[in-house]
């Protein structure tokens, strides 16, 4: 707890110094730089604010005699103190509240699965329908939070404009140096994105347990291979080198390893660097159940879900759809909650009398000047057809420059969409199951039934998130 702690604080004062100028600072000094490295080593954590450090490790109960309530937890580390910033952690804090359910029920399912006769096929179908149900609470919650107020009696409320202008950029990562903290007292340069929650453990688990593939592949279609490349200009413009796609990259355990941002792999992928160590070997716990065990090749190997589904598609085949359909509507409400966040704000010029106007205006003037440029050069085209060709070449090349050149927005939701592609790609039937009336959740009464039953909490208890396979006997 105190080293969580620890990189909590070493990693905002990193970001208030950082980000206190404009533009920001690229240079870590020796004060900052050497403890935050020292403590992101022992924890296996990048040197720079995580989701951990902003979503998992700053929430306190006011009164610990009413347990674990809505109305009873408040934020302990913040950057701006604002309610909107209040607000959009909150969210987040009870999207993993969450967790404990889905967990127990995807512990329950593999256990089902070892024996996988017509009685553990009828308990999984149930239990995948309860797992369907409770993400689309999570996409209930998504959808109130986009359009307002959410949370216990609607208090909660985070603003756009704040939101995009105020508070995110003091989370942005970058190419940072990072002084004496390399070989004999060497300064170090390193790499990384910041906090996102993409780097919640709960999502990649609910992946890995369906069988939902981000893994880098060879585009099927020019429609996808368009959106795949859209994909790595994103990452690239996000600070991340992206190299040729290759095999789904392993989780780092190594310190040195953790001193660069992983290239081979998707975003999805990438993101579990950013967990901390248990919940990055929890995954590779949950994914290696399915694979064989080289230390006992003559081992029972667990069928996963897909596999059990594909081979009993009557009984277990709608239900595991449903889930997989309930994965693709809560992307769908991501990427909405994305445009109005992000993508809207991105388009809207900022207060002139704020610090980001200077930056704003620079890009808004060398757009135009790009536009003037390339209509001079189709008005010097030798024929009318060459020139309709190359302006409509050149408009689609000067448009893909705004994304990149913008704040990312639109690029933001072409990513997410590569992601709900993914997601769609793994339903066994032709069409997705029929939407269901999403209905906000009871969340005062999520809390408390919540806070009886967190042995394998994200948030509650997380040096006990690996669950016990008691039938499997798959504890740790």
């Amino acid at each position: 707890p105190l080293l969580r702690r620890a990189h909590t604080l070493l990693a905002h004062l990193a970001h208030f110094y950082m980000h206190s100028t404009f533009p920001s600072l690229t240079v870590m000094p020796a004060c900052l730089a050497v403890p935050l490295v020292q403590v992101s080593d022992r924890l296996g954590l990048p040197p720079l604010l995580t989701y951990a450090d902003t979503g998992l490790w700053t929430w306190r109960l006011r009164d610990k005699a009413l347990g674990l309530r809505a109305d009873n937890v408040e934020r302990t580390t913040l950057s701006t103190s604002s309610s909107s910033e209040h607000a959009f952690f909150a969210l987040s804090f009870f999207c993993e509240l969450y967790g404990p359910d889905l967990l127990r029920l995807m512990s329950a399912s593999l256990d089902e699965a070892f024996f996988a006769d017509a009685t553990a096929l009828t308990r999984i179908s149930t239990y995948l329908g309860s797992i369907s149900r409770l993400v689309d609470e999570l996409t209930a919650l998504l959808a109130a939070a986009t359009k307002g107020e959410f949370g216990p009696a609607g208090r909660e409320r985070i603003s756009p404009e704040a939101f995009y202008w105020e508070i995110r950029p003091w989370f942005n990562g970058g190419k940072w140096t990072y002084q004496g903290v390399g070989d004999d007292g060497k300064d170090l340069t390193m790499e990384w994105g910041g906090p996102s929650a993409g780097q919640s453990t709960l999502v990649h688990a609910l992946d890995l347990f369906l069988g939902i593939d981000h893994a880098p592949r060879r585009p099927s279609t020019k429609t996808q291979a368009k959106t795949e490349a859209a994909a790595v200009q994103v990452e690239e413009a996000n600070g991340a080198r992206v190299e040729a796609p290759a095999a789904a990259a392993e989780v780092v355990d190594d310190k040195a390893a953790l001193h660069k941002a992983p290239s081979d792999a998707t975003f999805m992928q990438r993101m579990s660097h950013y967990m901390p160590g248990h919940h990055r070997a929890f995954l590779r716990h949950l994914e290696s159940l399915h694979s064989l065990n080289p230390a006992a090749p003559d081992a029972h190997v667990l069928p996963s879900l897909r596999q059990l589904a594909r081979q009993h598609p009557h009984r277990l085949g709608p239900a595991y759809d449903q889930a997989v359909a309930a994965m693709k509507r809560f992307r769908d409400m991501h990427m909405r909650l994305a445009t109005v966040f992000v993508v809207q704000q991105a388009r809207r010029e900022p207060a002139r009398d704020s610090v980001h106007w200077p930056e704003w205006e620079a890009k808004r003037i060398a757009k135009e000047r790009e536009r003037e440029r390339e209509e001079a050069r189709g008005k010097a085209a030798t024929t009318a057809e060459s020139s309709r060709a190359d302006s409509a070449s050149r408009a689609e090349a000067v448009r893909k420059q705004d994304k990149i050149a913008g704040t990312g927005g639109t690029d933001l939701v072409t990513f997410l969409k590569l992601c709900r592609d993914r997601t769609t790609e793994a339903l066994l039937g032709r069409r997705p199951p029929p939407l269901p009336v999403l209905r906000l959740p009871d969340l005062t009464d999520t809390l408390s039934r919540f806070s009886t039953t967190g042995a394998c909490s994200l948030v509650l208890s997380p040096s006990q998130l690996f669950c016990n396979f008691s039938r499997l006997s798959y504890s740790h």
